[in-house]
């Protein structure tokens, strides 16, 4: 897998100003708006030493005008001529391993932080999700909630770290997932990761908030 963050996309600069949802965005990205920093994550050999072989599609749920939207996305795939490695190209607007784009979770986690419904079932219910999905995503929050707050400041506040990411602008939004990709080796929020530290923030825990 070869993350590229939307803050060093070429075209992405170019749109950023649109008021486009996350589906948008990806169906205005292309393959020239790959930085000259793309590596290949095996053997980090540069982007010319990758080509284009393939490509797969995946779900991507997403808030349009805030309606819940499921779409289709095409992922294309590289190898890499040097290791012979196959990397998926997955832009930072896309959880790897989720079908939820990072601002409808950023949405979602603000939304119950800031009590705009009266309990999970109501949130579940707008965002089309099951409760089961929001507690695996707060538990990865609240593990991944000490690095980020770190990189934003926040000193420990979790609705303060959660409300700088929902009301910042895209470039700085991205830019702050690349440090955090770069300084914990895993994106911001990514499931299935076996080696996340498990530090829930102080006071808070998922049972606490039904």
């Amino acid at each position: 897998m070869i993350r590229l963050f939307l803050n060093v996309c070429k075209t992405f600069q170019k749109i950023k100003h649109l008021n486009f949802n996350d589906y948008d965005i990806y169906l205005s990205l292309s393959a020239d708006s790959i930085a000259d920093s793309f590596l290949c994550q095996s053997c980090k050999a540069p982007s010319e030493m990758l080509v284009h072989n393939g490509s797969y599609k995946r779900h991507l749920v997403f808030l349009d005008n805030s309606r819940v939207e499921d779409k289709f996305i095409e992922i294309k795939t590289f190898k890499c001529t040097s290791c012979s490695k196959c990397h998926s190209l997955l832009y930072s607007l896309i959880i790897p391993n989720s079908p939820y784009s990072i601002h409808f979770v950023i949405d979602l986690i603000y939304k119950r932080l800031t009590g705009k419904f009266k309990n999970i079932q109501q949130l579940c219910e707008f965002y089309d999700i099951t409760e089961r999905t929001f507690y695996r995503i707060w538990n990865r929050l609240l593990m991944d909630s000490k690095r980020m707050n770190t990189l934003l400041g926040a000193f420990g506040d979790l609705l303060q770290t959660v409300s700088t990411l929902f009301h910042s602008e895209n470039l700085f939004l991205h830019s702050t997932l690349e440090d955090f990709f770069k300084s914990c080796g895993y994106s911001f929020l990514q499931p299935r990761i076996t080696f996340r530290q498990r530090i829930l923030t102080r006071g808070i825990s998922p049972g606490g908030i039904r």
